[in-house]
């Protein structure tokens, strides 16, 4: 489990009816939003909640930082703790954070691999009317999530707050955009050779080798490329790199020697490419692409700088037009005015009507001016909109909508997860390779969302069917047709005999959705197997009622 504050650069970006309006927003789903709480408000409804959270940080009118708290709690792939014990959760981390008697509207999104909660919260006190902003909030709750890990044996999670602030911001546009960052690409490819060398000579020829200079910025140093257009923290690479250790091991900071770097050969430099290990594990557990995986990416991604660049053209050409036909209008609007201008100074006597009338005429021209105005700001959103350049990632998603495998393998090549958790179908341990003529996705399954980590969620039957590539997550409480519908597409992707993982309840029900429907699927389980031939010779003797589908309770007097 992780909880993490999503900060708010400028308080004016604060607003707690539009955050609100997006963690409550089902998107055009009907699996994204999950349990709405509302806490400490006197209505019920999330409409009544925002006014009287907006008319409470009214109330504060000598704060001007944030009045909002973001905060975001997220489970480990495959985790679905109950309706209770989510809502628990959530009361113990805003009691330690402080927020216990404050206003807050929380919701639970199920629309990725990871369920997980947005909490919104009045940082302004209903009663006392004060602000409260938790000191090192990270800490904090570093140390509440191990705690609660361990009280409702959740998976555990790395809670380390070590990596700086560059640091993070770097791994977060890296797991957000797909891209590989000027940090990660320093860390692999020259940062062993930044610690070998001995002198401030041999460190700028180095970095002038790996297309990289050094240069004082601040208090401290920064490392940048050859033309200056991408910078980082030096302290941000690694702690050798600050600038107190650099000077302990150097002396005294020498800026470089241009003369005689400009005869040294660049043999390598940073280029944006995709990223080619997988972010989300720890940096000692990555794992890497396989070199096709990578002559895909390769192509792809030149395909995408290219529509990319597309894009920049073609919008800018449109906003190039929408700007001169804006000029336009105003000079029109202006010609206008000023040719009533001149008829009523020409027809009209000096007097209080031809002052009148002027100042009609001005009044207009301000009226024509705004209106056109407000219609080019529409018009410049439609067309950033309609030619918006897409990350790396949103491209990649993109195309698997569209059809194309390579991406969606992409995708999940990026994300390799052994170490899943929940109720899923998956290859039997015995099964060494995937069936022949297998797809990555079943183009007769309405495919309703794909998420930057490959996985392919099919709503069948009001239920969703989580695919990964591997993994076939489908709800405990599922019924036979979706039971039946995951083992049928796990068997044609991955043979006659699978492998069943998780509650009791879940793996009764498979067996008996194989067993009902009459599929030929054996499960390397011993007492799966041995429950499969049981209740097939049940179903010979009684019939189909002898292997219906438990619910809860029914699984719960079985056990007794």
């Amino acid at each position: 489990m992780i909880a993490k504050a999503i900060p708010m650069k400028t308080a004016e970006k604060s607003h707690f009816a539009k955050l609100v309006a997006y963690i409550t927003d089902e998107q055009d789903t009907t699996f994204r939003l999950g349990v709405v709480n509302i806490t400490n408000c006197y209505s019920d409804e999330a409409e009544d909640a925002i006014l009287e959270v907006l008319n409470t940080q009214m109330q504060n009118r000598r704060a001007t930082s944030d009045k909002t708290y973001h905060l975001i709690v997220s489970f480990r792939a495959g985790e679905e703790p109950s309706t209770e014990t989510l809502k628990t959760i959530e009361d113990e981390i805003c009691t330690v954070l402080g927020f216990k008697g404050h206003q807050r509207v929380s919701a639970v999104h199920c629309d990725t691999e990871n369920l997980h909660i947005h909490i919104a919260i009045n940082k302004v006190h209903p009663v006392k009317h004060t602000i409260h902003n938790p000191f090192q909030d990270y800490n904090t709750l570093a140390k509440l999530c191990a705690n609660l890990e361990q009280q409702y044996g959740l998976e555990v999670d790395n809670h380390s707050t070590q990596r700086n602030h560059s640091a993070g911001r770097a791994r977060d546009m890296e797991a957000h955009a797909g891209v590989e960052s000027l940090i990660t690409w320093i860390q692999q490819n020259a940062l062993a050779q930044i610690k070998q060398a001995n002198s401030w000579e041999a460190l700028h020829t180095v970095l002038h080798e790996n297309g990289l200079r050094i240069k004082a910025r601040g208090n401290g140093l920064a490392i940048c490329t050859l033309d200056s257009e991408l910078g980082v923290k030096a302290s941000s690479v690694a702690r050798e790199c600050s600038k107190k250790q650099l000077e302990q091991r150097l002396g005294s900071f020498q800026p470089a020697n241009e003369r005689s770097l400009a005869a040294i050969k660049v043999k390598q430099s940073y280029e944006r490419s995709p990223l080619t290990n997988n972010s989300a594990k720890t940096e000692q557990q990555s794992v890497r692409i396989n070199n096709q995986a990578k002559l895909y990416s390769a192509e792809l991604f030149s395909v995408y700088q290219s529509q990319m660049v597309e894009k920049s053209v073609i919008r800018n050409d449109a906003m190039h037009k929408a700007r001169a036909q804006h000029k336009a209008q105003i000079q029109q609007a202006k010609d206008k005015a000023d040719n009533k201008r001149r008829w009523i100074k020409a027809l009209i006597q000096p007097g209080i009507n031809k002052k009148l009338l002027l100042g009609l005429v001005g009044k207009y021209l301000q009226a024509d001016i705004k209106q056109i105005n407000a219609e080019y700001k529409h018009k410049r959103q439609r067309l950033y909109n309609q030619h918006r350049r897409q990350t790396w990632l949103d491209w990649l998603q993109t195309q698997a909508v569209q059809g194309k495998r390579d991406a969606l393998q992409l995708l999940r090549q990026r994300h390799v997860n052994n170490d899943q958790r929940g109720n899923y179908l998956v290859k039997s341990k015995y099964n060494a390779a995937e069936q022949p003529g297998a797809i990555p996705h079943d183009p007769q399954l309405p495919k309703v969302k794909i998420t930057k980590k490959g996985t392919v969620f099919y709503l069948h039957d009001k239920a969703v069917i989580k695919d990964d590539g591997n993994h076939f997550l489908v709800a405990a409480e599922a019924n036979q047709d979706v039971l039946t519908t995951a083992l049928v597409h796990a068997k044609q992707r991955h043979g006659y005999q699978l492998s069943v993982h998780g509650n009791e309840l879940f793996q009764e029900n498979v067996v008996r959705a194989s067993v009902k429907a009459g599929l030929n699927i054996s499960f390397d389980q011993d007492h799966l197997e041995r429950r499969r031939v049981q209740l097939s010779a049940e179903k010979q003797m009684f019939g189909d009622g002898a292997v219906k589908i438990l619910t809860t309770q029914q699984s719960m007097g079985r056990r007794r």
